[in-house]
């Protein structure tokens, strides 16, 4: 008798291959999914770094904000203010010792304007934007000029309070270019916070508190 030939049939082989295309794409279902979890845990990274750092600079520029009361006739007084808006959302205008040079032999100093406020993205009008606008040099336009940089995305809320030591109360606004209000002082605290939108269009509250170093005016008498 001939021996049999040893092989696999037809069914064998249809069975086998479906078992490996169960297998394949159990396999490829694993990796989509955890590939879509490391987005979304970079992108909310991202997101909650992109605030921290912003958080930062705040702080920063408020904790080192100053005025100036230069009492020399032979320099060119320049005005120093500090106009944070009780708008919706909020806006600051001031002057801060928190510039750097970037270069060496800069004609530039630790004092520079800042601001802070909220504006329309370019490409996305749906979208609000909180930019930070700095001029490296003091000037008399306080609120206008210098660049201005987009510090986090898809704002819903950016709001300031400011502390009155004396008073023992929480501001909504703080103005020294008015002479009924805060001249010549700043607030010893300022309150931040922001809400932006999240991933899935969910509001994320931020919440923040620095102290203002200086209070007082800087007074120059010259020599």
């Amino acid at each position: 008798m001939r021996r049999r030939e040893a092989g696999f049939t037809i069914m064998e082989i249809m069975v086998a291959i479906a078992i490996l295309a169960m297998v394949s794409t159990l396999i490829w279902t694993a990796f989509a999914q955890t590939s879509r979890a490391k987005k979304v845990v970079e992108t909310t990274n991202d997101r909650y770094h992109q605030i921290r750092i912003a958080m930062r600079r705040i702080c920063s520029d408020l904790s080192q904000a100053y005025l100036s009361r230069n009492m020399n006739p032979q320099l060119i007084t320049r005005e120093s203010v500090f106009i944070g808006q009780n708008d919706d959302p909020d806006s600051l205008d001031m002057m801060t010792f928190s510039h750097r040079r970037r270069y060496k032999n800069a004609r530039e100093s630790e004092q520079c304007e800042v601001g802070y406020y909220v504006v329309e993205d370019a490409e996305n009008p749906d979208q609000m934007n909180l930019v930070r606008r700095e001029a490296r040099r003091v000037d008399d336009e306080p609120e206008e000029g210098g660049i201005t940089l987009v510090l986090i995305e898809d704002v819903l809320e950016f709001d300031l309070e400011y502390f009155d030591a004396p008073m023992d109360e929480w501001q909504d606004e703080w103005d020294t270019t008015q002479v009924t209000g805060e001249a010549n002082r700043l607030p010893m605290q300022v309150r931040i916070r922001i809400v932006i939108r999240g991933r899935n269009d969910e509001e994320l509250e931020f919440v923040t508190q620095t102290a203002v170093r200086m209070t007082e005016p800087v007074f120059y008498t010259g020599a």
